[in-house]
């Protein structure tokens, strides 16, 4: 796409001024793939990251690091319309954007990030700075498009009434995802209008 990345500097002087900030969604554990950026970060540089999750108070607005698909404006501009297998890490004014859905592409961006701080020197001689603008989209799903009565299926939700029928929930989740590759949100009657 026509997307110009920015440079960032994410690590300068043996520290870090960036806030991990993960998307606060029912359908996927964006806590951990939030967790695992934290760590491989760590791991390259010798720097561990915060976390807060998005709707969490506090929430910086500036130099963040957003992960899934947060109430940032860059992170709803390229998870917005994404599904299992694709994946976004890229630079956006003061912020990295690692737009994932779910876990299926996590690692693929985790791995794209990483290979961009390869270099970097942990004795804090120079700093960490990174421009990136990688996009992959998958498109060999078994169902590539779907609505019902014109409404696409991603913005549906999986509704259920009891306990006992929450794994039913979880396998129609997790056959929607396999087939077409859209996560959706499943809650219990009561938890959502």
């Amino acid at each position: 796409d026509a997307f110009t990345p920015s440079e960032i500097t994410l690590i300068e002087n043996g520290g870090s001024a960036y806030t991990i900030v993960y998307a606060d969604e029912s359908g996927a554990d964006y806590r951990s793939i939030a967790v695992d950026v934290q760590k491989q970060i760590e791991k390259y540089t010798g720097v561990k990251l915060p976390m807060l999750r998005d709707s969490a108070g506090g929430v910086p607005t500036e130099k963040c690091i957003l992960v899934g698909p947060t109430d940032f404006a860059q992170s709803l501009a390229v998870t917005d319309g994404m599904r299992a297998h694709d994946y976004t890490v890229r630079t956006d004014g003061g912020h990295l954007v690692f737009g994932v859905i779910g876990e299926k592409s996590a690692g693929n961006a985790l791995d794209v990030l990483i290979d961009a701080i390869k270099g970097y020197d942990k004795n804090g001689e120079a700093p960490l700075v990174l421009s990136l603008n990688e996009s992959y989209t998958y498109t060999d799903y078994r169902l590539r498009s779907f609505t019902v009565n014109g409404v696409p299926l991603e913005k549906f939700s999986i509704v259920y009434g009891k306990d006992d029928a929450a794994e039913a929930a979880l396998d129609v989740q997790q056959q929607i995802f396999d087939a077409y590759g859209s996560l959706l949100p499943k809650y219990m009657d009561w938890e959502k209008d």
